[in-house]
């Protein structure tokens, strides 16, 4: 999956972000109080609450991110007491491989699948004693718009799939919390009827279609043969799709004479999308949960180096987000990895870092290239403690994206801290071959950074005229307060590296 955007709506200080589009490199500007860590703290907070199984679904307080509860999260002047959050992406068009309609039908050919997009809103709403509640799902999908409104109870109140009011079948659905963004949502009725296809309603009406404009003589067993060969897809798409399905003479005489507006083929595509609704949602849900699940976050309060460190038979894949795992990670790098970490961080920082190991204890030496001399990291001031997480956060998911489809990104607030402008310029070096070699191993890896450093926007810039990065790869968003709550912008850079429409004292002190 790839995520293009993120929206949210009535998020503490924000209104509406509008959709905040996900470059490779996205950077957060603005002053202090303007909602950019909210923004940013999105991503981690997806992570908590997918990771951990929970009685609803946002788990506002976790080990990565606290946002107290829903009633401190929503925006204090709201009237509404309700928030959304948007995500737009890409997922594969071949989802079927999640729907055991199909699943449970020997028809199907296992063919590849192209990408499609997909848009998800989720509305929540503060629910009894404070608690959260999802009252609304709002998915779109290629020339298909599915809504989904919950009761107070979380059980199905109205379904509307391209404006066709489907509430009729509200009752025919179980609705339960589970791990993942959205509800777990089956049909009830899992029978499997003697053609090895599960009945439900939604079934019964596609086949009673069917059968009023087929034959009389075409068999159910036939007619579960056509269905089973449709596809979720846009309109166009879908009835090509028919078109192409073999079947008897009256299937093609009666596919030949529809077109995506005869009143017949909209009734089919809305109906096969009412039957598909379980297995869609759990589409996107696994998308997003494996993106999420892929997220880092960096914190803008990270861990000031120790002398030595405890040792511990512990092996991590992931640097928590304020570095205190650091020596656990480096410790539990294979021979293999450890040089090709020195090597790295040798080519990109001008620096080496290595874990020792002695009587117990693990300490962590760098060494500047530049003087050839090891020092203890408690000995080499803030800045280096500071910066050496991030560096082997960006390190580690280079490491684990090779060759690999899924999209990683990297949340990091601040990184500039306790930095000296040099380095602070240095990070934006950093974050330019990272994306160059991401995508020289084929792999997606986004970096969204919120920062008040001047020389890493200055850097940035000069990194784009001299074509180390594509401007098309950067993103810039200004957050700005006003008197309705904040205002967020986005301005690029151009071609030759200078920013458009950007405000003349923006760094002004």
């Amino acid at each position: 999956m790839t995520i293009n955007s993120i929206r949210v709506r009535n998020l503490r200080s924000i209104n509406d972000s509008n959709d905040i589009e996900i470059k490779n490199i996205n950077f957060f500007l603005g002053s202090n109080s303007t909602g950019k860590s909210s923004v940013i703290r999105l991503f981690p907070l997806l992570k908590q609450s997918i990771e951990t199984r929970t009685t609803a679904p946002i788990l506002w307080y976790g080990r990565l991110v606290d946002f107290g509860d829903i009633t401190s999260a929503i925006k204090n002047s709201s009237d509404e007491r309700s928030m959304m959050i948007g995500i737009s992406g890409t997922i594969s068009s071949y989802i079927q491989d999640h729907y055991s309609f199909y699943q449970q039908t020997g028809y199907i050919p296992r063919e590849q699948g192209g990408r499609i997009n997909f848009d998800v809103r989720i509305h929540l709403k503060e629910g009894k004693s404070k608690s959260t509640a999802a009252h609304k799902y709002e998915i779109n999908l290629p020339d298909n718009h599915i809504v989904i409104e919950f009761n107070d109870d979380s059980g199905i109140a109205e379904i509307l799939i391209n404006n066709t009011n489907f509430s009729e079948y509200s009752q025919k659905f179980n609705s339960a919390v589970r791990k993942g963004l959205f509800r777990h949502i089956t049909w009830k009725t899992d029978r499997v009827n003697q053609y090895k296809i599960a009945e439900n309603p939604a079934l019964n009406s596609l086949t009673s279609i069917l059968r009023n404009n087929l034959h009389h003589k075409v068999s159910n067993h036939t007619i579960a043969q056509l269905i089973s060969q449709f596809r979720p897809g846009e309109k166009t798409a879908f009835l090509k799709r028919l078109q192409g399905i073999k079947g008897p003479q009256s299937w093609i005489n009666f596919t030949r004479g529809l077109t995506t507006s005869t009143e017949t083929f909209l009734t089919i595509i809305d109906t096969f999308n009412l039957l598909m609704l379980p297995y869609i949602l759990e589409s996107i849900n696994l998308e997003i949960s494996k993106t999420s699940t892929n997220t880092r976050y960096i914190s803008p309060l990270r861990a000031t180096a120790e002398r030595y460190y405890r040792a511990q038979e512990l092996a991590v894949d992931e640097i928590d987000p304020e570095g205190r795992n650091l020596h656990i990670f480096l410790n539990s790098l294979s021979k293999a990895q450890k040089q090709r970490f020195q090597l790295w961080l040798s080519e990109n920082f001008d620096i080496q870092a290595q874990s020792n190991l002695a009587e117990g204890h693990i300490n962590i030496t760098l060494q500047e290239l530049s003087s050839g001399d090891d020092f203890n990291m408690a000995d080499m001031g803030f800045g280096f403690s500071q910066v050496l997480p991030i560096l082997t956060q960006i390190w580690s998911a280079l490491e684990r994206t090779k060759g690999q489809s899924f999209t990683q990104i990297i949340c990091i607030e601040q990184p500039e801290l306790h930095l000296h402008p040099k380095l602070q310029a240095k990070l934006a070096l950093v974050l330019s071959r990272s994306v160059s070699q991401a995508i020289s191993q084929k792999s997606d890896l986004r970096f969204i950074i919120e920062t008040h450093s001047e020389a890493l926007i200055n850097k940035m810039g000069m990194l784009i005229n001299s074509s180390t990065i594509d401007s098309d790869r950067v993103g810039i968003y200004l957050f700005n307060r006003s008197t309705s709550g904040v205002e967020i912008s986005r301005t690029n850079y151009t071609n030759n590296g200078f920013l458009e429409n950007w405000p003349i004292d923006f760094f002004d002190y």
